[in-house]
């Protein structure tokens, strides 16, 4: 179900059962994927479940989904006799993805990024995704600093035993990078990396058509006045830190200070036309300088631990328990291309992620009536951010946003037994509120108060 208001393309991951378990140690069903009678890509990956039988089947595919409405797919299964095998890749100390419009590499021995690049132009440089270490203390409310410069060390990677050992797998020696998918629609490299007590698994999910990566961090943080940051040191020259914020976009300190934003920042150059944006599921903090964005992913002072003069505030003698501590997730989806392209589409990118397709396997018969989407906008540049019924309850209230800082015109239709259409017009960064009044089939514009006079 694509919830939104224009059609989209993402990449689908679902999971579903096989009508029954067939306990067959030689038996692997491989999928088929068919939309409208036309065979799309699609490959299979391990299930979360960890059953020894094929009965849980794990999917990925890449969709164009129609919108406000449920898209169907057609997923059908030949039986093999055993799972394709994959190929790790590493040639030389390093394995490198090349798809249709990227050209990916990492560095097996260090676990680094050895090069991104798009469309044949570099984005990244040598060393991207470093996992820092940095000096703080703990104090959870920043009272002292608004920066944190100090690198005090780094997530290196895993030794093959330690590897094994983390993993929970019965052999001695594992690979801590490696390829753990492959197919026609992505490519997915597993790394992982300890620093002290803590560990860090990035798994990279690497599309074989399109720009946009997905990653996913995995953090088990055990440390003491520390920040764990992600570093990208990006090739762009003379760049701008640009971050959303509340309805709108923000030009951003590049002095190395901390800076919020929200769904999304962007590393911009107008000299090399080119920007890089990391659409993110929830993380608020970073800061920049210098061309390196540095992601802030964890903290780990204490509660209620309140700085003043050079008084102690911490005791010495006894354990007090510590804020980010344990298990986080985060996901990233990573994009570069040419920099009017990447802006115009940033803001609706971080949409789609923070407002995923909903994804039900089940097989209806087809018959009865198709269900119309409820709203439907011409322009896919504007967003639709509020629907609700209005606060006399006498209608119904519809926001539109412009996140481009471009000048906008849409048509939006209520798809009722009789469509209601309006053509709107938005300034830069506008908000407009539209009230419809069913009964009339009328729509009108209001403030933010919902008033019309």
């Amino acid at each position: 179900y694509n919830p939104h208001p224009w059609p989209i393309e993402t990449t689908v991951v679902a999971e579903f059962n096989l009508p029954d378990i067939i306990f067959c140690p030689d038996t692997f069903w491989v999928p088929s994927l068919f939309h409208k009678g036309r065979k799309l890509p699609i490959q299979a990956e391990r299930p979360h479940s960890n059953m020894p039988m094929d009965w849980r089947k794990r999917v990925c595919f890449k969709a164009k989904l129609a919108p406000g409405i449920v898209n169907r797919f057609d997923v059908t299964l030949t039986r093999k006799s055993k799972r394709p095998a994959l190929n790790n890749g590493q040639k030389d100390g390093v394995i490198r993805f090349r798809g249709k419009n990227i050209d990916w590499a990492i560095n097996a021995r260090s676990g680094l990024i050895e090069h991104l690049r798009v469309d044949g132009r570099d984005i990244l440089r040598k060393g991207a995704f470093k996992a820092l270490v940095m000096r703080d203390t703990a104090d959870p409310w920043g009272i002292t600093t608004d920066r944190f410069d100090d690198i005090v060390g780094c997530f290196r990677i895993l030794s093959h035993t330690k590897s094994a050992e983390v993993s929970g797998v019965s052999a001695k020696r594992l690979k801590p990078v490696r390829v753990i998918e492959d197919g026609p629609v992505r490519t997915v490299v597993e790394a992982l990396y300890g620093y002290n007590d803590s560990l860090l698994i990035l798994t990279w999910s690497l599309p074989k058509e399109g720009t946009e990566i997905e990653l996913n961090v995995r953090v088990l943080w055990n440390e003491k006045d520390k920040m764990l940051k992600l570093s990208l040191t990006t090739s762009l020259q003379n760049a701008a830190y640009i971050g959303d914020v509340a309805y709108g976009r923000d030009v951003l300190p590049a002095t190395g200070r901390e800076v919020v934003a929200q769904k999304w920042t962007a590393v911009v150059s107008e000299q090399d036309d080119l920007a890089l944006t990391v659409v993110n599921d929830g993380t608020y903090a970073s800061s920049f300088t210098k061309g390196q964005m540095r992601i802030t992913l964890l903290r780990s002072p204490a509660y209620v631990a309140h700085p003043f003069k050079d008084w102690a505030f911490m005791p010495e003698n006894m354990f007090r328990p510590r804020i980010d501590q344990g298990e986080r997730l985060f996901t990233f989806w990573i994009n570069a291309g040419p920099a009017d392209d990447q802006m115009r589409a940033v803001a609706r990118q971080a949409q789609i992620h923070n407002e995923k397709p909903m994804v039900q396997w089940f097989s209806p018969s087809g018959g009865g009536t198709r269900p119309k989407p409820f709203a439907l906008l011409s322009n896919k540049d504007v967003q639709i951010t509020t629907i609700k019924q209005s606060e006399n309850g006498d209608g119904w209230i519809i926001r539109l946003f412009e996140p481009t800082g471009r000048h906008q015109k849409t048509q939006l239709r209520i798809m009722a037994a009789k469509p209601i259409r309006k053509t709107v017009t938005l300034q830069p960064f506008e908000i407009k509120t539209l009230k419809i009044d069913p009964a009339f089939r009328t729509m009108v514009e209001t403030n933010l108060m919902e008033e019309t006079g």
